[in-house]
């Protein structure tokens, strides 16, 4: 069994006897005192989910893919599109995009499957 899956199943096992645990707490201090409990900790709970969620969006994004990425058979230079193209279809129009590592063109669909699935 890999790292991984180990503490994918600890953890689950772990949340699991935490919510047997509290249930039967709740269930020993009775209905009126488990609801105003029940109530304190969502809402804690969810003010933690909150600030974990603006701390996260506030955090820098890091780019750990390298500037050229390399492709199958060698490097492919990046590419600039700026504008429509002359085959693009009417009302696909392209600006300011980069493309970056291998791009093909298939049967003319530009990479778009060309089979009875697609």
């Amino acid at each position: 069994m890999t790292t991984h899956r180990r503490w994918i199943l600890w953890g689950g096992a772990t949340f699991g006897l935490a919510l047997v645990g509290l249930g039967s707490y709740f269930a020993y201090i009775g209905l009126e005192q488990a609801d105003k409990l029940a109530s304190v900790l969502g809402f804690f709970m969810g003010s933690l989910g909150l600030a974990i969620s603006i701390l996260v969006a506030l955090l820098p994004r890091s780019n750990n893919t390298p500037d050229n990425p390399p492709a199958s058979g060698g490097t492919v230079p990046s590419t600039t599109l700026d504008g429509p193209s002359a085959d693009s279809e009417p009302g696909n129009h392209l600006s300011n995009i980069q493309v970056h590592g291998p791009s093909a063109i298939i049967n003319g669909n530009h990479g778009r499957q060309n089979n009875r699935f697609g």
